[in-house]
């Protein structure tokens, strides 16, 4: 009977979305963002969230137009993408950029890391399509246009604060 009540509360926390971490409070939860609405999220949380983590559902995240062979093996045996340069017209691309992972296993499956999202160039190589990108988006997320909640037409957001992506689940990369 216990192992038939845990099931379904753990269908049902599945189904919702929402989770808990070792050590959390009694009681809090946490909202999974849907991997393929991740821009949109993002953009809002940076302007809404007060800095508090974003949590996405890596299963859910579009990197069907990444390959295995697009990662870099890094020194610590993670593996990275910049996810940009791979192809900047996906929303995956657009929220993330550069991505951190770990293989699970043998398989085509990978965690991916948590990450800031702080719109950090890369001054060691200034000049890229990355850092182009980063630059903009710092203007777009910081900006109101067109954002009449804020009374105003244009002004600029100085609510707007840096917080961690951190994921839940893993996600494929093709071979």
């Amino acid at each position: 009977m216990g192992a038939m009540s845990g099931f379904f509360v753990t269908t049902f926390n599945h189904l919702e979305h929402k989770m808990t971490e070792p050590g959390d409070p009694p009681g809090k939860t946490k909202k999974l963002v849907n991997g393929k609405k991740i821009f949109k999220e993002a953009v809002k949380h940076y302007r809404e969230g007060g800095g508090s983590d974003l949590w996405v559902d890596a299963s859910t995240l579009d990197l069907s137009y990444v390959s295995q062979q697009d990662l870099i093996l890094n020194k610590d045996g993670s593996y990275s993408v910049n996810l940009i340069e791979v192809d900047m017209d996906q929303e995956a691309s657009l929220a993330l950029g550069k991505i951190s992972l770990d293989r699970v296993g043998d398989s085509n499956h990978f965690k991916i890391r948590s990450d800031k999202y702080d719109f950090n160039i890369e001054w060691s190589n200034l000049m890229t399509k990355r850092n182009l990108f980063t630059a903009g988006a710092y203007i777009l997320h910081h900006s109101n246009i067109g954002n009449y909640k804020m009374g105003t037409v244009y002004s600029w957001n100085f609510s707007a604060r840096s917080f961690w992506i951190k994921f839940q689940n893993s996600t494929y990369i093709k071979p």
